[in-house]
């Protein structure tokens, strides 16, 4: 059993690190979109990098351990992208925000059209 330990906690590395180079990218990628990429993409996933790991400690407390550490999170990522990339903080702020905007627009689009879609294939 220490094996399968061992192997689960290698997969979690290197898993979180492909979600940080992952959302380092979508994040440069929105930033580019609303004009706020001055610095290459390295910084972009340093900062990504610092703000999660700095927010993972605050997932020791129990109960809101996770909600206070994604919070700080979110707080620090801003911060560090107007600073890192010396843009202004709405523009830090639209790039983070940006992919999850164009989801939840997405997903309420297909919650309107699939039922009209249904309800015209019945009728």
């Amino acid at each position: 059993q220490p094996r399968s330990r061992g192997l689960g906690d290698v997969y979690k590395r290197q898993l979180y690190v492909l979600s940080a180079f992952l959302s380092s990218g979508i994040t440069h990628l929105s930033l580019k979109l609303v004009g706020g990429s001055n610095r290459p993409f390295e910084t972009t996933f340093r900062v990504i990098c610092y703000a999660q790991a700095s927010a993972e400690v605050l997932n020791l407390l129990p109960v809101c351990g996770g909600i206070l550490g994604g919070i700080v999170a979110i707080y620090c990522v801003i911060i560090g992208l107007r600073e890192a990339h010396g843009t202004q903080g709405w523009r830090a702020a639209l790039g983070f925000f940006l992919p999850m905007l164009v989801c939840c627009g997405i997903f309420a689009a297909l919650a309107v059209i699939l039922p009209m879609l249904a309800y015209a294939r019945l009728h």
